[in-house]
């Protein structure tokens, strides 16, 4: 797991600044590009917008509030057939293997509407504490300058707390990742 999370690291530092000005599948087809370059080795595969449909949620997400509000929307869910479909961006796993699920990842432009940022946390919510069982999941905010989208509101530190397997991290064009976490949520800043 260690090796993965220092590969994302550096594979996110050395994006070139171009890929920060584009859209999220560009930027997101970029990091698995340069991910594939490398040797993952030991069955680990990187795959992209795998799609993950027809499992079963478990009954602590159905009690969860913030993750009922984001994971259950229109543009995901078929109410009237009672079926969702996800996609998370990028997955690092042993494909034929669900017990080596590690690393689910989804990408958001910095700039992105609050909301969005909600749903793709309760779908990392999903990855991590459904049947898939994704060991950590990240929540990727990139941007070309300083500004970022107010993630520090009171709605995600909570969920940060509950789901301390999950992480968002900040990156900008070849410059340290900011990690926001349940340990630092009270004392980060950006």
């Amino acid at each position: 797991m260690e090796k993965i999370i220092n590969l994302l690291k550096n594979t996110l530092i050395e994006i070139d600044i171009i890929y920060f000005q584009r859209n999220e599948r560009d930027f997101t087809y970029e990091v698995y590009h340069k991910i594939r370059e490398t040797d993952l080795s030991d069955g680990i595969e990187i795959t992209a917008e795998t799609p993950k449909s027809g499992h079963k949620i478990p009954k602590e997400l159905l009690e969860d509030d913030f993750f009922i509000k984001y994971f259950f929307n229109k543009n995901n869910f078929d109410f009237e057939n009672g079926k969702f479909s996800r996609t998370p961006d990028l997955l690092f796993h042993e494909y034929t293997n669900r017990n080596q699920q590690l690393v689910a990842f989804e990408v958001k432009n910095a700039f992105e509407n609050l909301t969005k940022i909600k749903v793709d946390l309760a779908k990392l919510a999903f990855y991590n504490r459904g049947p898939l069982k994704y060991k950590k999941c990240i929540l990727l905010l990139y941007s070309n300058n300083n500004r970022v989208s107010d993630i520090y509101i009171q709605e995600i530190k909570d969920f940060l707390k509950r789901y301390p397997e999950i992480e968002i991290w900040i990156v900008k064009p070849q410059t340290k990742i900011k990690i926001i976490c349940s340990d630092n949520i009270n004392s980060s800043k950006i």
